[in-house]
């Protein structure tokens, strides 16, 4: 039986946000659990191991490990609802050729899935100087072609992913699903869009029918800069990951831009090359991920977000042909 040393550098950052007092909650319970888990496991007999708690995560504590040996980093997600699909995805996209952290084991502590993996030592490409990004293996058009290459291996059913199935067995169930209606019917009663409701049962008959034609993928559904290593090529990490379909993901993606104050042409030319994109497909996506997205920047009063996101759905709607 191992015998290690731990020691905490720091404690799990809380959020201020009411809406994340039971993940707060689970970070405090997780300390002394990661501690007994540390202290005992076979990889880091005899060893003194740092434990310094990331304190940008939002639904997941990431702990950075760091040894004689060199550096891990632990993830546990914070919802107990699903087990880890993390180590699923990442091995997935690194067999599509994708850029990814090696994942050394996976598995559960006391209910929470959990992910040991490598450790980068990069930056992250949201650091890097914008000049220096635009050359080709860090510009937008690449990281479009590398997200559209995450899509290549296909999935069957929607949603999350426990014991590696599915939720839901379609995009129908998906979205008539009660945490999508709850969202949709948050932002409707609030009026934080003032789309009506007719072009919005529009837009999701699109992607329904869409869905219908097309087999889900393996998404990451937090993909940007943020959860990007400026390696070479690019190292994709930290998803949020969920069987849907491609659009959904470019979708959020594209959605957290022009929130923002920005459209990323380059990253969905990327995305296609040399392609056609479904323009009605890719506006009902950024339509969906605006309802489902914009409960939390309204709780958090980022207004300016809610601005721009109203403005680039008012002056394409035309797309839809209404």
């Amino acid at each position: 039986m191992a015998n290690s040393k731990v020691i905490f550098t720091n404690q799990p950052k809380l959020s201020p946000y009411v809406l994340q007092k039971d993940f707060n909650e689970r970070r405090q319970s997780l300390v002394p659990l990661i501690d007994e888990f540390l202290s005992n496991h076979n990889l880091l007999q005899n060893d003194t191991i740092s434990v310094t708690f990331n304190e940008k995560g939002v639904g997941s504590l990431v702990c950075i490990l760091e040894t004689k040996n060199g550096k891990m980093v632990l993830k546990i997600p914070l919802s107990k609802d699903f087990s880890s699909s993390e180590g699923l995805f990442l091995k997935t996209w690194k067999s599509a050729g994708v850029n990814v952290p090696n994942v050394i084991e996976e598995g559960t502590l006391s209910g929470y899935g959990y992910v040991l993996m490598e450790y980068i030592d990069a930056p992250l490409l949201s650091e890097v100087d914008i000049l220096e990004k635009e050359s080709g293996q860090w510009s937008d058009f690449e990281i479009g072609r590398v997200l559209r290459t995450m899509h290549i291996p296909k999935a069957n059913g929607y949603g999350r992913v426990t014991d590696d199935k599915a939720e839901y067995s379609t995009f129908s169930e998906w979205v008539n699903s009660k945490k999508i209606q709850d969202v949709l019917n948050y932002v409707q009663e609030n009026k934080i869009l003032t789309i009506e409701k007719t072009f919005v049962d529009l837009a999701f008959s699109i992607l329904v029918d869409h869905a219908n034609k097309n087999q889900s993928s393996y998404c990451h559904f937090d993909f940007g800069g943020s959860n990007i290593f400026a390696t070479n090529p690019i190292t994709v990490f930290d998803p949020n990951p969920q069987f849907n379909n491609g659009y959904l993901d470019l979708g959020l993606t594209a959605f957290n831009s022009i929130s923002a104050g920005l459209y990323p042409k380059q990253l969905i030319e990327g995305y296609f090359n040399n392609e056609k994109c479904d323009e009605k497909v890719l506006y009902a996506s950024i339509l969906l991920n605006s309802y489902i997205k914009l409960p939390s920047r309204f709780e958090k009063k980022k207004f300016d977000h809610i601005k721009n996101i109203e403005e680039y759905l008012v002056l394409n709607r035309y797309v839809l042909g209404k």
